[in-house]
């Protein structure tokens, strides 16, 4: 916001100069009341699962609150205001010794957004301002997403390639047989073994249509790949058309 006032004044014509020292002026010497006091209220507690999808942590947080969220070393969060527009907001995260660990100011347009990664497991603040805070009667939006780190080399997996097949005379499906996929690991003897997480098994009737078939496989240190393949049953059958003779008994009014 404060970059924005500026760009406005050095842009504008020498008739606004007056009115652009004053707003510069009341901005940059009484800070306290540009945006809602840092009194560190706290509103709730989370904890994000790690696979990388966003979350809402709240829909309603003022400015001056900060949400307390437990963290792991390692793993890398993202903690976003974007979604929302109820004010200008500014994010700044506080480890649990009250240290900065991350801070942003209008990363996406007059909302804000952070990405850092934990140095350590703990909880954490993380604190939303509010520019101008004349009132504190709106709140905003806060969503958080967690993307777990790679210790070591992750797992190699590689799954069979898509598989089409005809349906089966007089049915609707067609029996499917497939070989697992293959798993190496550099780091892990034996390798890891790929665990079908969707779609039938080996040797099931799948239907006429496309199935997605998919395995992971996780190694020693807890780093998990995926793979996937489609099996499409296509029905070549000519449809049989069964015809009757109807009788139709016509009464005295024909």
């Amino acid at each position: 916001m404060r970059k924005q006032l500026q760009s406005f004044c050095n842009s504008s014509w020498k008739g606004l100069l007056g009115t652009c020292l004053m707003v510069l002026a009341m901005l940059f010497t009484t800070g306290a009341s540009a945006q809602c006091a840092d009194d560190n209220v706290q509103f709730g507690t989370s904890t994000l699962t790690c696979d990388g999808v966003p979350v809402t942590l709240t829909t309603c947080i003022f400015g001056g609150e900060y949400r307390a969220v437990n963290v792991l070393a390692g793993n890398e969060y993202t903690f976003s205001t974007c979604g929302d527009s109820d004010f200008d907001t500014m994010i700044t995260v506080y480890d649990s010794g009250g240290s900065v660990l991350a801070s942003n100011d209008d990363f996406c347009g007059l909302q804000s957004q952070v990405t850092f990664i934990a140095t350590s497991t703990e909880q954490i603040r993380v604190l939303i301002d509010e520019f101008f805070c004349a009132d504190n009667t709106t709140c905003m939006t806060l969503v958080g997403s967690c993307v777990p780190s790679i210790i070591g080399d992750p797992p190699v997996i590689t799954c069979p390639m898509d598989i089409t097949l005809t349906a089966s005379p007089n049915t609707c499906g067609a029996v499917v047989g497939f070989t697992p996929p293959l798993v190496t690991d550099t780091e892990d003897d034996p390798d890891p073994v790929a665990v079908q997480t969707a779609g039938p098994a080996s040797g099931s009737e799948f239907p006429v249509g496309v199935t997605t078939v998919e395995f992971s496989a996780t190694d020693s240190d807890g780093n998990t790949v995926t793979c996937s393949f489609n099996v499409t049953i296509t029905d070549d059958e000519a449809p049989m058309a069964v015809c009757q003779d109807i009788t139709v008994q016509l009464d005295a009014s024909g």
